[in-house]
């Protein structure tokens, strides 16, 4: 998809934390590679895995159920069963024993020089399982406290450090089997990686000894209870199953 790889250091923050498991691998195939694959191995992967018994299938409306299911019934009695489904479950990736550290190289673009040109993001695994559902809606009220307005206080003082050109990372990521936090800053020199990343565990630390105001925690509790509430979906039905869809196709 044109435009898909502007952004180039999003999927290698994601091989970075799940380098033995599917979200090591890009959906989208990676360009360096898709000139070597050939028709046939492309038409062999699609049969395998888009299948019909790799298939999630949903339906909405006020007709009758029933005769939507034998309609289903007579379209999937013609496929044979495939075992696509069960070998291409995501499996859970193991957490880290240590901190790891990667460097990549991105083009820099035209004009300027390259000195606050780097951009630098940590990256933690928050679990080696999916979450239960009180352990998530925690985990978005925290990060909404830390990073959700103006003034929360991780968002603040990296944006008033001095230090970057923006904020990378975007907090908590819930949609994948195993939730991921990912925090940093673009547009630094070299030798301020270090000060951002003393800057950010400074800052949890603070926030862990001294916790929040009271009248930010009352703010992202109305902004969350909200949210919830409003269940903005644009169209409403189907938004409602997708929502949900995120966890079936899982197995959760």
């Amino acid at each position: 998809m044109k435009g898909v790889y502007s952004k180039p250091f999003t999927p290698d923050c994601s091989r970075s934390t799940f380098p033995n498991n599917t979200y090591d691998a890009d959906s989208g195939g990676d360009p360096q590679v898709i000139p070597k694959l050939t028709f046939e191995e492309f038409k062999e992967y699609h049969q395998k895995y888009y299948h019909s018994s790799n298939a999630r299938i949903w339906f909405y409306g006020d007709d009758d159920p029933n005769e939507r299911l034998w309609i289903l019934s007579d379209y999937l009695d013609m496929f044979d069963t495939s075992q696509a489904r069960d070998e291409s479950r995501i499996e859970p990736q193991l957490l880290f024993s240590k901190p790891i550290r990667l460097v990549e190289k991105y083009h820099a673009g035209e004009g300027g020089g390259l000195k606050k040109k780097h951009m630098f993001c940590l990256n933690w695994l928050l679990s080696d399982k999916p979450l239960d559902l009180e352990t998530e809606l925690t985990l978005g009220f925290l990060d909404h406290l830390m990073l959700g307005t103006p003034a929360s206080p991780l968002r603040k003082i990296l944006l008033e450090s001095g230090l970057e050109y923006a904020i990378v990372g975007g907090g908590t990521e819930d949609e994948l089997l195993q939730p991921q936090f990912s925090i940093g800053l673009k547009g630094v020199s070299e030798d301020d990686v270090q000060k951002v990343e003393e800057l950010i565990m400074a800052t949890f630390k603070k926030l862990a000894e001294e916790g929040f105001d009271s009248d930010a925690v009352e703010v992202s509790m109305n902004t969350i209870e909200f949210s919830l509430r409003e269940n903005n979906t644009r169209s409403f039905s189907r938004g409602s199953i997708l929502n949900a869809s995120l966890y079936w196709k899982m197995d959760i």
